[in-house]
């Protein structure tokens, strides 16, 4: 069948329009896709960027931060680290610290960051600084350890030697008391001697008086009355009779010759005056003028020797007195020289006692010199030291001026040590290289670690305070490319 013609025109009309259609839409899905590849190739980079940039800088800037603010609490710890080991751990932890903030800052760089590398220097400087006054601290703590140690030490030797210088002074003080005792014992002693051999003395002079007074009698009838006046010195000479043979003897014998000698029935004294005033009373003179003369010969022959007798034992008594007076100066001396040692050793000891106590508040000065936490303090505690050692030298200057007057070379010697360990001990608290010295170093140390501790804070802040920059600078680039891929 044949088709008209017009359709057949409309016919192709239509499908080529149906084509141009077809072909619109088909460059129209090529333009989409193609917009589509594009924007997720832009969106991939910008990702990429943001990943590869922001990310890292804020982990390392986290990191940087981390390190710089454990360094400063290391840093604190070995300011104040009780031991060498302690110190060398908390060294080497820091140094370990501050090498991993180096490695930050170098992944910083790589993500040019634009950091400033200055404070980890600085914080290296402080490390360096810190440590030395740690050792120094640490040395100077081990020397005023050891200082202290060997103050106890001298301080024991002290007491050692006080006690040494105690007992000796004891030893001292129990001989002058026996001396002084014994001193006592012997000036009594001499003295009842001399009291006993001067009465004996005055006796015999008593004794010589009746002799020449029988020779004044001119009546034999008053002559029996003397046998009593003889009797009272006799008698009293034995009653100062001591015991002792050697002073008793003579007296015995002199007593008991006098005794004889004057009272004697028909040979003593008495009775031969009395025959001589009988011969005078006769009246035939003539015939009896021999026996009379016989009988005056023999009355003063007796007279004579009593007189002898009486004149002999005077003399041997001041020579027996004589011993006993010197024996009686000799105690006296010895009993003032007791009682003068004994003061002197009475002194001797407070002394020693004090000085004692002076070098053993040492132990207790020098922890509080340990203790000092300012110079003012420090310095108050070393005035006390030097007024202590100056009282001290003071005593043992005395103590050795009262030991020499006793002559007590040894105990001198003893006391020499006692000065020299004095003079150590003020040179180890307060010498040059001393404690107190020591100590002004720690607190010196002490003061520039708090100085440095500052300083590292203050690189903290100024290294948290960058960080924040920067991790702000990343925040502000996320969110720009946040808006710019939203923007697509």
């Amino acid at each position: 069948m044949n088709q008209h013609p017009t359709s057949a025109a409309h016919g192709v009309s239509s499908r080529r329009g149906l084509n141009q259609l077809i072909s619109m839409f088909l460059c129209a899905v090529v333009v989409v896709v193609a917009v589509g590849i594009t924007t997720t190739f832009l969106i991939s980079a910008r990702t990429t960027h943001m990943a590869r940039r922001t990310s890292p800088l804020q982990i390392d800037i986290a990191r940087l931060e981390g390190d710089i603010e454990r360094a400063a609490k290391q840093f604190t710890l070995i300011s104040v680290a009780g031991s060498a080991a302690e110190l060398a751990a908390t060294k080497t932890q820091c140094q370990n610290t501050i090498t991993d903030a180096g490695l930050a800052l170098d992944e910083l760089a790589s993500l040019q960051a634009g950091i400033d590398r200055q404070p980890l220097e600085q914080l290296k400087l402080a490390f360096a600084k810190v440590s030395a006054l740690a050792d120094s601290r640490l040395a100077g703590e081990a020397s005023i350890h050891a200082a202290h140690r060997q103050i106890d030490d001298s301080i024991e030797e002290v007491l050692a030697i006080h006690g040494r210088l105690a007992e000796a002074m004891a030893a001292l003080r129990s001989e002058a008391q026996r001396s002084l005792e014994e001193s006592q014992v012997s000036s009594a002693l001499a003295n009842a001697r001399i009291r006993a051999l001067m009465d004996m003395t005055a006796k015999t002079g008593e004794l010589r008086n009746l002799v020449s007074q029988v020779a004044t009698v001119d009546n034999r009838y008053h002559l029996p009355g003397f046998k009593d006046k003889v009797k009272a010195p006799l008698d009293a000479m034995h009653a100062q009779l001591t015991g002792d043979a050697a002073l008793d003897a003579p007296v015995q014998a002199f007593t008991t010759q006098f005794e004889d000698g004057f009272a004697a029935e028909q040979f003593g004294l008495l009775a031969l005056r009395a025959a001589v005033l009988a011969a005078g009373e006769d009246k035939d003179k003539d015939k009896d003028k021999d026996k009379d003369k016989e009988a005056r010969n023999r009355y003063e022959h007796m007279a004579k020797e009593l007189l002898a007798a009486t004149d002999a034992m005077t003399t041997r008594l001041a020579e027996m007195l004589d011993p006993f007076q010197l024996g009686a100066v000799l105690a006296t001396q010895n009993f003032t020289k007791a009682i003068t040692t004994i003061a002197q050793v009475g002194r001797i000891e407070a002394t020693a006692t004090n000085a004692t106590r002076l070098l053993r508040t040492l132990a207790v000065d020098a922890w509080r010199l340990l203790a000092a936490t300012g110079n003012e303090e420090l310095a108050r505690e070393r005035a006390q030291i030097e007024g202590n050692f100056a009282s001290t030298r003071t005593q043992l200057a005395e103590l050795k001026t009262a030991l020499g007057a006793l002559k007590r070379n040894d105990d001198i010697g003893l006391l020499d040590k006692v000065s020299d360990s004095s003079a150590k001990m003020e040179a180890t608290l307060i010498g040059k290289q001393g404690t107190a010295a020591r100590v002004a170093d720690n607190l010196a140390a002490l003061a520039g670690s708090g100085a440095l501790l500052d300083e590292v804070h203050g690189l903290v802040d100024k290294v948290t305070g960058e960080g924040s920059r920067l991790a702000t600078q990343a925040a502000n680039e996320q969110s720009t490319s946040v808006l710019s891929v939203e923007g697509l």
